[in-house]
């Protein structure tokens, strides 16, 4: 689970079974990946779907994130997409702009150059969490 991979623990550890346990109330003072990076003097940004929706609260900002981050973090982390009909598996779309995963590519590119633009030289850690990865087509 994102939960396992993220705090490198296992769910038995985290005690993150199904999509509504947050491991931060078993493992407040826990590292995240991105957290461990962010310590290390890294700028930690990401988008998509990294966390599941409000788990950790407020996507762990600021404890795993850059302080950049921003009230727009909802928007990064978590796009929306219109539904198919019926509650469809597939369907198909005007334009491909409206998936998450496309939004989600679009604003991890954004981030990408906002984090390489700037004359710093501080090294980045860039996560992006796909939604559908795993669909049959």
């Amino acid at each position: 689970s994102r939960n396992s991979f993220l705090s490198g623990r296992r769910p038995d550890a985290t005690e993150s079974w199904q999509f509504v346990d947050d491991f931060r109330e078993i493992g407040p003072d826990w590292t995240t990946l991105p957290e461990a990076f962010k310590k290390a003097g890294y700028q930690s940004v990401g988008c998509g779907k990294v966390y599941h929706p409000g788990l950790p609260p407020n996507w762990d900002l600021p404890t795993s994130w850059d302080s950049r981050m921003n009230a727009t973090w909802d928007d990064w982390m978590y796009p929306t997409e219109p539904q198919c009909p019926n509650n469809a598996t597939w369907c198909s779309m005007p334009e491909d702009s409206v998936f998450e995963d496309t939004q989600t590519t679009r604003t991890a590119l954004q981030l990408l150059d906002n984090v390489t633009a700037s004359n710093e030289t501080k090294p980045f850690f860039l996560a992006v969490g796909f939604r559908k990865p795993h669909l049959q087509w």
